[in-house]
């Protein structure tokens, strides 16, 4: 049985890193989602900015179309002022132009705010769309990059996976059923080193007995936490 402590080192070691890739591998679905993300939020942006640029430029079309009928009806009463004999009706006539003159000017005054509004929005709109374009070119990047990284991170995977394989059969054949319910149970973390005479998952003080076992290569595990001990140098 000497040399076991060698041999679960190195199993710790590479189920430690096994487990490691796996999890770079499981976060890059996540990772890509994320990038998706702020793309999409970028293109909404940019839309969004297009569209109220565009209902903007209409409710200031609806306000001219406006205006030109309230001109026209100015323009119908001052006619009818003319020809008009009665004071009473000349009188009805006048707080008419006048309330009209006063709803052009409230049209006019819209218009001028909805045109400049509307010059300060279309000034914005090359740098939404530069950064949603941009945002995209990362997205399209990051994705070539990922799909190279998942790639060599389950070719590392695979590798190492058949490396543990190779060192798991220098476990002597009676202690594999007991090694084999410690990973079960524990995975990655199914072993753990010794150091100063304490298990270094649970930090719990080990017998001397079990040092000494330990140290001459036996099969030992935490009577605290279960783990399967070796020295850690």
């Amino acid at each position: 049985m000497a040399g076991i402590g060698d041999t679960f080192r190195e199993i710790h070691r590479l189920r430690k890193h096994a487990r490691d890739l796996q999890q770079e591998i499981d976060r890059g679905p996540i990772q890509l989602k994320a990038r998706r993300g702020v793309a999409a939020r970028a293109a909404d942006a940019a839309k969004a900015a297009h569209d109220d640029l565009k209902k903007l430029k209409v409710g200031t079309h609806e306000k001219e179309v406006s205006l030109k009928a309230t001109h026209t009806q100015i323009a119908k009463y001052e006619k009818q002022l003319d020809e008009v004999k009665d004071k009473k009706q000349y009188d009805a006539l006048k707080l008419e132009i006048a309330g009209a003159r006063q709803k052009a000017q409230g049209f006019e005054d819209q218009i001028l705010e909805a045109m400049t509004e509307a010059e300060e929005k279309a000034a914005k709109l090359p740098e939404q769309d530069k950064a949603a374009a941009k945002a995209q070119d990362d997205l399209k990047a990051f994705e070539k990059e990922q799909t190279e990284r998942i790639a060599r991170l389950a070719e590392q995977l695979k590798t190492t996976l058949g490396e543990l394989k190779t060192v798991e059969t220098n476990i002597p054949e009676q202690f594999v059923p007991q090694y084999q319910r410690m990973v079960a149970a524990f995975g990655a973390d199914s072993l753990a080193g010794v150091e100063n005479h304490s298990c270094k998952y649970c930090h719990t003080h080990i017998t001397v007995q079990q040092m000494h076992e330990v140290e001459t290569g036996q099969f030992v595990t935490c009577g605290s936490c279960g783990r399967g001990l070796y020295l850690s140098s």
